[in-house]
């Protein structure tokens, strides 16, 4: 029973969560708009208990407030995201792009005695790499999330710390759209819970090996001069 809680714990830390970043290392430029469509897969594998997979779809949009500062938000499976990035290299460049790009994430549901709320910060370091017209897009990253889940009389909450990266493919089909084919994983470096009050390590004293992915086929449109 203690291994199937620790085990929904842990899928529980992920609370299909974005993973990935969806974006190129680029801001999108003053005065311009970019959306994008964001169907994905997000998998949660725990060693010994197999792997749970869920289709997640979001829709985002960025606004750029200065030619280096881009502010928007992403509504979808994931909950509500709000999402900043901040160019560190020249925007008249065109073979390397280095950009921060952090983002908060929140959801929460409640059906028939059964209730989990989750919260996560992902802090991404986006290098866009050029290939011709296209650009090569990394994203390693920090990844904290805290949840809490109510299931009858019984509680649990959990904290968990996280590292990966994101690794994206920006295929630019014309002057305006973009498809972003990417793959996103994230390894829990640090991990706890409680339940019922009962504190417990959800990696090294269990034993539990855990890995968050999410694969992802975007497609950005641009808007503006």
């Amino acid at each position: 029973m203690k291994f199937l809680f620790l085990v929904f714990l842990a899928t529980l830390l992920g609370g299909c969560a974005t993973f990935g970043t969806m974006q190129t290392a680029e801001t999108v430029g003053r005065g311009r708009v970019q959306m994008g469509l964001e169907p994905s897969v997000w998998q949660v594998g725990v060693e010994g208990a197999g792997s749970l997979a869920l289709p997640s779809v979001g829709v985002s949009a960025r606004v750029g407030i200065t030619d280096t500062v881009d502010i928007g938000g992403r509504i979808g499976s994931s909950g509500p995201e709000v999402m900043a990035k901040v160019q560190v290299t020249d925007p008249e460049r065109t073979d390397l792009a280095v950009s921060v790009a952090p983002s908060v994430a929140a959801f929460g549901i409640g059906v028939s005695g059964v209730s989990t709320t989750y919260v996560s910060i992902q802090v991404p370091v986006l290098v866009g790499l050029a290939v011709g017209p296209h650009q090569v897009v990394l994203g390693p990253k920090v990844y904290v999330s805290s949840s809490f889940a109510r299931v009858s009389d019984s509680t649990a909450s959990a904290q968990l710390v996280g590292i990966g990266s994101s690794f994206g493919f920006a295929a630019r089909l014309g002057p305006r759209i973009t498809l972003l084919p990417e793959v996103a994983l994230v390894k829990p470096v640090y991990a706890s819970g409680s339940i019922d009050g009962g504190t417990a390590d959800l990696l090294g004293g269990t034993g539990i090996d855990v890995l968050y992915s999410q694969f992802s086929l975007g497609v950005l449109i641009d808007f503006g001069e």
